[in-house]
């Protein structure tokens, strides 16, 4: 969670930097961030995944445990879109200004 945080954070702070300065090396660096955060936020779904099934395997918990572990393990998918949404929303909004050259 905390490095799908970071890349998010850092995703948003480069769509800010775009807005401020329509150039396109800013926009790069929004594309190299979002994929960055999205592999982040498939690796952080995996191993959430992972360690849910391990317990399972290990204590024999059953199918409400199973529930749980899997509405838990979406976390890092919430909130890395949430927070990469807006990172493309500022940078609709900063094309949407002017042309990006």
């Amino acid at each position: 969670m905390w490095i799908v945080l970071a890349f998010s954070v850092t995703a948003l702070i480069a769509s800010f930097r775009l807005l401020r300065d329509p150039d396109p090396k800013h926009l790069a660096a929004v594309r190299a961030l979002t994929w960055a955060d999205t592999f982040a936020i498939v690796t952080g779904v995996l191993s959430n995944l992972i360690a849910v099934f391990s317990h399972m395997a290990k204590t024999g918990d059953g199918t409400l445990a199973l529930y749980q572990g899997l509405a838990e393990s979406i976390a890092p998918a919430v909130l890395g879109a949430s927070l990469l949404s807006l990172a493309w929303l500022i940078v609709a909004v900063a094309v949407r200004r002017g042309p990006i050259s």
